[in-house]
């Protein structure tokens, strides 16, 4: 299995902005979003599984306007 970041494969498919991003991938949330280019790619709204709610709480308030 490849792994590819979801910015890129958002990217690579032409998609500047999501409506609504899902995230909930077994306790991995943080690390995702801190390697997501938020400058890439706009997203209206978050959802994300809460294993580490404050530090991702943290890191959405920095990166977008959460």
């Amino acid at each position: 299995m490849t792994c590819v970041r979801v910015g890129d494969e958002l990217r690579r498919h032409g998609i500047h902005r999501v409506d609504l991003f899902s995230l909930d991938c077994e306790g991995c949330e943080l690390g995702v979003l801190r390697a997501f280019d938020f400058s890439r790619v706009a997203v209206a709204a978050w959802l994300v599984e809460a294993n580490g709610a404050a530090a991702i709480a943290a890191l959405l308030r920095r990166r977008c306007c959460c």
